[in-house]
């Protein structure tokens, strides 16, 4: 087994940085500077066995490390608990960087877990999602998530193509779309007469329904009435959208068909309580 140690450390120092987290590997006593930046960059093997303290074997798994200068963790690549440790806890950014890397210079006898499905992958099946990220607090960025390629597949939108993380996929539209690709609101003044006369009929429903001053029989459910009619109303309007929007128009014909026929409203019984004098 060769002896192979991914170090995670502080670097640097420069103007506009006061840290950021550099890289560097050490596999069978062979020096690999994956990212050094700043003052506080590590160039060479001297200087990191000086960050090391002298000894470059890892003790532990996530072995934490300091010196006066800066702190260190040390991640076994023989050792696949410390391998997760890595990508479960360092910037998605830096470890696609690290991790593409030693895809490069051939140095991966490993394999690394999915954060999205679980499931083992070679290192060079990674990505990250170019719509998740947040601010570092300055003027850069920082990536949220990455991702196999299984699961790049997997969750692809049938509409655009493109990948649709977990928020994404909280709110799809009726053919699985991502939020981006589902049809805006239509206009009031675009509806149909049969679109705005069941629209009519539902809120002339739900507003008779929210008089309180009226007197509702024992055994009726007003309050239930009320949600259903209001998330009847809301497909409704989905419905619509999707029928003014030429991507979905012909792909359901009942979305071609609707009719609507002019109903009465609902009989409940309810009776007006006369205002006191």
């Amino acid at each position: 087994m060769k002896h192979a140690i991914l170090v995670e450390y502080k670097g640097g120092g420069y103007s506009g940085c006061f840290w950021e987290w550099n890289y560097f590997a050490v596999i069978n006593g062979e020096f690999h500077n994956i990212l050094s930046t700043g003052s506080a960059g590590v160039k060479d093997y001297e200087d990191a066995k000086r960050l090391l303290h002298d000894n470059a074997e890892p003790q532990t798994v996530n072995q934490y490390l300091y010196d006066n200068r800066r702190d260190a963790y040390i991640y076994d690549l023989n050792i696949q608990a410390s391998i997760n440790d890595f990508t479960a806890n360092s910037n998605p950014g830096n470890i696609i960087g690290v991790l593409r890397y030693l895809t490069e210079h051939d140095l991966t006898d490993f394999r690394v877990l999915c954060p999205r499905c679980n499931r083992p992958h070679d290192p060079d099946e990674y990505m990250l999602d170019p719509n998740n990220y947040k601010g570092d607090g300055g003027i850069g960025i920082e990536w949220r998530e990455f991702h196999c390629q299984d699961c790049q597949d997997e969750h692809t939108c049938p509409e655009c193509g493109d990948y649709m993380s977990r928020d994404d996929e909280k709110d799809l539209g009726k053919y699985d779309e991502c939020p981006n690709c589902k049809p805006g609101a239509v206009s009031e003044d675009d509806y149909t007469d049969k679109e705005r006369q069941h629209i009519t009929e539902l809120e002339t429903e739900i507003n008779w329904l929210n008089k309180t001053y009226l007197q509702w029989p024992a055994d009726f459910d007003r309050t239930g009435k009320i949600t259903e009619l209001t998330a009847e109303l809301a497909d409704f309007e989905t419905d619509i959208a999707y029928r003014h929007d030429d991507r979905y128009t012909d792909r359901d014909n009942s979305l071609e068909g609707m009719l609507w026929e002019p109903k009465e409203t609902t009989d409940t019984g309810a009776s007006v309580t006369p205002c006191p004098n």
